[in-house]
């Protein structure tokens, strides 16, 4: 896999070399040492899509003088990280569409059971105009009930 320093990382990214450097300090962004001697920490193309999502422009270069194009080799493993990627957020997304759809179903069902529960239209017209027939209001009606569960509760304490 092709590596970069920190600044060409950074670049690669669209994000401060201070930034890059942050994640690799916490551990977040992993990394390795030049074997030049140099102590040059060179990250792998692979870790900053990891970390960061995707990468701006194709310069994959080391950034420590190598060439600035990627091997056919190094494309085809980047490309084949890629898939299986996509392949497993595809599976992903299937997983998910199926817990909505299940979730879905539930609602749906709930649904169905509290409109089940509630009067009909039919049933609440009916009583007012029952109450309209007599003459009484229906919060007349609301206000007795209130007033026989507290003379209930009184009486049964």
């Amino acid at each position: 896999m092709s590596t970069v320093s920190i600044n060409k990382a950074a670049k690669l990214v669209g994000v401060s070399d201070k930034t890059v450097r942050r994640k690799v300090a916490s551990g977040e962004l992993s990394y390795q040492m030049s074997g030049d001697g140099s102590n040059i920490k060179l990250i792998e193309i692979s870790e900053l899509i990891r970390v960061f999502g995707s990468i701006q422009g194709h310069d994959y270069g080391s950034g420590i003088g190598q060439s600035h194009t990627m091997s056919n080799s190094s494309n085809d493993s980047v490309i084949a990280e890629l898939r299986d990627r996509v392949s497993d957020l595809k599976v992903q997304i299937n997983q998910l569409s199926e817990q909505v759809s299940i979730k879905d179903d539930q609602l749906s069902h709930a649904n169905s059971q509290i409109r089940a529960l509630l009067p009909s239209p039919k049933q609440e017209s009916s009583v007012n105009t029952i109450l309209k027939d007599f003459g009484i209001p229906l919060s007349i009606v609301i206000g007795m009930a209130c007033l026989g569960v507290l003379v209930y509760l009184a009486i049964h304490k």
